[in-house]
């Protein structure tokens, strides 16, 4: 228990120096060029073992198998822990979590798509639209964990504009009475000889165009202002 609480007091302490770096911009990008779907399934096998031990059931579920483009692997690393581990925090026993990788375009630019996905309790549909304020917590009912300071979605939140995207919500899940759905939108850097197989051939032209902007720029620390 004192391990526990130490951990998480860690965790508070660590999440608010990174949005009072967000503030006053001093959080850089640092790009690196890989494959970011094997990156995507690494962070989900690394929650495995915290989802068995909780006796839930975690999927990783992508409808491309590799793409190589320029991403940066600490911010998204932090973007999508706080995401699975919102969702384990508030699935029960023999629940489900989901996270997908997908494509769509965003104003004519090609993005990458994470979904989390879960099976747990779900947002009450007045507290959605305060669901990324920093410190705001949804009810204290009993069926809802008390733990945690409201800082973890409001952190991501500004990491993802902090990478120009964008973060949705929905609860209910889609044909479902229960569960949240978390989507992020990320503007994709492709590498500039590459075009990936399987996207959908609108890409062509966005990419190509892509290839002589963003996408040629040196992975080297680039800081950009938080939105």
């Amino acid at each position: 228990m004192i391990l526990r609480n130490g951990q998480q007091l860690l965790q508070l302490v660590n999440e608010m120096l990174d949005l009072s770096r967000l503030e006053s911009g001093k959080i850089a990008l640092r790009f690196i060029q890989g494959d970011v779907i094997a990156f995507l399934r690494y962070m989900v096998e690394s929650f495995h073992s915290l989802a068995e031990s909780q006796q839930k059931q975690l999927h990783f579920l992508s409808t491309l198998q590799e793409l190589d483009c320029a991403y940066d692997p600490e911010k998204l690393r932090q973007i999508v822990s706080n995401l699975l581990s919102n969702a384990l925090k508030f699935t029960p026993e023999s629940g489900n979590i989901y996270l997908s990788i997908g494509h769509s375009f965003q104003n004519e630019t090609p993005s990458l798509q994470i979904t989390v996905k879960d099976t747990g309790i779900g947002i009450p549909e007045a507290q959605l639209p305060h669901i990324f304020d920093r410190f705001y917590q949804v009810d204290d009912s009993p069926t809802r964990p008390g733990e945690g300071a409201g800082i973890g979605l409001a952190l991501t939140k500004e990491l993802v504009n902090l990478l120009q995207g964008e973060i949705r919500v929905k609860s209910p899940v889609t044909g479902s009475n229960k569960g949240a759905e978390f989507t992020v939108l990320l503007p994709l850097q492709m590498a500039a000889e590459t075009i990936a197989e399987g996207l959908p051939d609108a890409w062509a032209e966005p990419l190509a165009r892509a290839k002589s902007t963003a996408c040629n720029t040196p992975l080297l620390p680039n800081p950009v202002p938080a939105n």
